[in-house]
């Protein structure tokens, strides 16, 4: 048996080979979510959870790829749409610091974005559109 330390196995990342295997998990954690059926409460939590965290820590690309992913079955994503602009504006508003300079967030430009990718999608007087408006911090 071969002793190992932790230090041989863990260690850090290239940012971009971060950023790649980052994008790659995000995509499995799409799939994962238009494969879902009826997994309960908790796995649907922690999947949202999961990109959530993601889009908001690698900001434009990984936005643009969720605004895409959450306007495919709006209804259906309305929840976690409403808890990615709830963690936007929290992070905008300085409660959660990771580093990252309020510039680099802008919870109102990704509010636009849903509600621009909304309007454009829904028949007039669809009362999701309301909802997401309503419900948005």
């Amino acid at each position: 048996v071969e002793k190992r330390s932790v230090g041989d196995v863990c260690k850090p990342m290239k940012p971009e080979d971060l950023e790649s295997s980052s994008r790659k998990s995000l995509r499995r954690l799409f799939q994962a979510e238009r494969n879902a059926t009826n997994d309960g409460p908790h796995a649907t939590a922690i999947r949202h959870k999961l990109i959530v965290g993601l889009v908001t820590q690698f900001g434009k690309d990984f936005r643009r790829a969720f605004i895409s992913f959450a306007l495919e079955d709006m209804r259906a994503r309305a929840d976690i749409i409403i808890a990615w602009l709830y963690r936007e504006y929290v992070l905008e508003q300085g409660y959660v610091w990771r580093g990252l300079t309020p510039e680099s967030y802008g919870y109102e430009q990704c509010l636009q974005y849903v509600l621009h990718g909304l309007y454009r999608k829904l028949e007039p007087g669809d009362r999701l559109f309301t909802k997401i408006l309503l419900e948005s911090p």
